[in-house]
């Protein structure tokens, strides 16, 4: 509401209105400076917060956003209401938000040249520079938060009139409530692209129809269904050191999106043709989305069918503890074809699984796996000296990237066998890169599914999956101890009692693991996992 009011003050006394007393200009910056550390430091407390509540990220995000807009509006209706009406909020009062989040994004580049460069006590750089896997999706969603800034503050000079810009303000928080349940952020990014294409097409319909309702009412959704998932990504992707620098500069990057919608609004000039601009430049920054977001947009496309034929579902102590930054290791056990699927629906960020030649050189699928979801290729040849996937992972790994792995190698065959032996690939991994942690899951509902060996070949002499329960027990990320990481069969057993711990999560019963042959000049696990080429399956 504060917010509210002072933009509404700093529209009336602008350079468009008549002059405003020295001592009152410094009053109002002071204000909107303290607006800005209280904005950034809230955003920054709250993965941290909503972690000792063991809630959802976004969602602590979302009602923080709800909140400040739900503020926002009653503050200038207050304001309007005190300072008298007006029949037109024009681009003066933009110059105000500019204003007032201009000093964020100047404070902000200041910590930026003043920080320290230590890697020191996880302290590492800014994901303005670093070329870690998080950080660079860090980036994407800051590079987001400018196109975001730039069509809300667009949208909102297009209006006519103060019943348009409650209309569409009051739309834009009905978007984020739309979005506040997600609790995935990576893959709500896909909320971003499909937001700015779905605006590119209200703004069409504001050219034929200016006064449409139901145009104002779309382009605020669709403007604000993109905004929570871009700010849970840069918070939780950045070190945690860093966040409160990183929400200042993400506040720098709305204030340059906003300037720059208020400058090109004026450019523009005439009402008649401000819509028609708007698609164009809306159409523009979509353009940036999609290819910046095509991964999460599909995801997100794909996820309607997928709803309709499973409820994904995780439980266990390690929900809400996983982290948020890679590498991390998720292994679990393989049961059916779409385990990598339902394992990247509860997993807060996004990995890299690992697939036999066979499915991932069919057509399509090859440039999807190698152009959109970064699949590690292991070659089907049974008998190999070398293993150069071990090596592409180690390389992932070092990038700060999150992989998945199944390491039985193959897909579940008979009912009596739960789990199979881990095969080598994951020690030789977890041995070159040992302080990675590793998060053991267990997934339960995959066997006997439409996508299943039970009962004969997947998706042969079953049922249509519709609604079907899918369990993910998920345990407390560990470190695996270096006595153990020396030798292999004993880092093989150790994760495999890791993996069937996580049943407990689900309440299943108790089961043995396999037992291993210690023989150290006998290897019985080869036959075992020989026919692990022959699915297409992710592989270790």
């Amino acid at each position: 509401m504060t917010n509210g009011v002072l933009v509404e003050h700093l529209r009336l006394w602008s350079p468009f209105a008549p002059p405003l007393e020295t001592h009152r200009w410094l009053a109002l910056l002071s204000m909107g400076l303290v607006l800005s550390l209280a904005w950034s430091w809230l955003h920054a407390t709250l993965p941290s917060l909503s972690s000792q509540a063991r809630q959802a990220t976004p969602r602590l995000i979302a009602a923080f956003a709800l909140c400040g807009g739900s503020g926002t509006l009653l503050g200038l209706r207050l304001a309007q209401a005190s300072l008298g009406p007006i029949e037109r909020i024009d681009e003066s009062q933009v110059e105000g938000i500019a204003a007032l989040h201009f000093a964020l994004g100047l404070l902000g580049t200041a910590l930026l040249l003043l920080a320290p460069r230590t890697t020191a006590n996880h302290c590492g750089p800014l994901f303005l520079t670093s070329r870690h896997s998080s950080d660079r999706a860090a980036r994407r969603a800051w590079w987001a938060m400018f196109g975001q800034g730039f069509l809300l503050t667009y949208g909102w000079l297009t209006a006519m009139d103060a019943h348009q810009h409650m209309v569409f303000g009051t739309a834009v928080l009905i978007g984020i409530f739309l979005t506040a349940w997600r609790t995935c952020p990576q893959r709500a990014l896909g909320f971003v692209p499909l937001g700015w294409v779905g605006a590119t097409f209200s703004f069409i319909v504001l050219r034929l129809s200016p006064d449409s309702l139901g145009a104002w009412v779309s382009l605020g959704v669709f403007l604000g269904v993109g905004l929570v998932s871009t700010r849970s990504e840069i918070l939780l992707r950045v070190y945690p050191t860093r966040r409160f620098v990183s929400s200042l500069l993400m506040g720098g990057a709305w204030s340059a999106g906003t300037v720059a919608g208020w400058q090109i609004f004026r450019w523009i000039g005439t009402e008649q043709r401000n819509a028609s601009w708007g698609a164009f430049l809306a159409a523009l920054l979509s353009l940036f989305a999609i290819r910046s977001f095509f991964r999460e947009l599909l995801e997100l496309l794909v996820e309607p069918v997928l709803s309709t034929m499973y409820r994904i579902a995780a439980y266990g102590s390690g929900v809400h503890q996983l982290p948020t930054r890679g590498p991390v290791i998720v292994i679990a056990n393989h049961a059916a074809w779409f385990d990598p699927l339902w394992i990247a629906k509860v997993m807060p960020f996004r990995v890299r699984p690992m697939m036999t030649a066979r499915f991932y050189d069919l057509p399509c699928i090859s440039w999807l796996m190698r152009n959109v979801f970064f699949t590690i290729r292991v070659p089907e040849n049974r008998f190999r000296r070398e293993a150069p996937e071990i090596q592409v992972a180690i390389a992932a790994i070092d990038q700060g990237d999150n992989l998945l792995i199944f390491p039985e190698g193959w897909l579940r065959r008979k009912e009596e066998v739960v789990l199979r032996r881990f095969g080598h690939g994951i020690h030789q991994i977890l041995a070159s890169r040992p302080q990675t942690p590793v998060i053991a899951c267990w997934i339960e509902g995959g066997w006997g599914s439409y996508v299943s060996h039970k009962d004969g070949p997947p998706m042969k002499n079953k049922p249509f999956d519709f609604l079907r329960r899918i369990r993910i027990g998920v345990n407390d990320p560990e470190i695996v101890p270096a006595d153990i990481l020396a030798d292999h069969w004993r880092t093989r057993h150790y994760l495999m009692v890791s993996v069937l711990q996580a049943r407990r999560h689900l309440n299943l019963p108790e089961v043995t693991p396999p037992i291993f042959e210690t023989d150290p000049h006998t290897d019985h696990d080869t036959a075992d996992n020989e026919a692990s080429h022959l699915d297409p399956s992710t592989n270790a």
